[in-house]
């Protein structure tokens, strides 16, 4: 998802930073998800992947995607 202020431009920058200083590959928290960029680059590194934002209507977008039940808006 690309929206202004997100980070898919510099996704695989940040996800070859984060892997080096990375303690371990067993859990992932991502406090900002936004669109998922970073994420998706850094989820098959590690065990377990917690994503979090404080965008409300975000949150429950990414929920609907991942138990199936989104449907794409059909007008902006």
């Amino acid at each position: 998802m690309y929206y202004m202020g997100g980070k898919a431009r510099i996704a695989k920058q940040l996800t070859t930073k984060i892997l080096a200083k990375a303690n371990s590959n067993h859990l992932l928290i991502e406090p900002f998800i936004g669109g998922g960029w970073v994420t998706a680059q850094l989820a098959p590194h590690f065990d377990t992947v917690q994503a979090y934002d404080l965008h409300e209507d975000l949150v429950l977008m990414w929920q609907q995607v991942l138990d199936g039940s989104f449907v794409p808006p059909t007008e902006w």
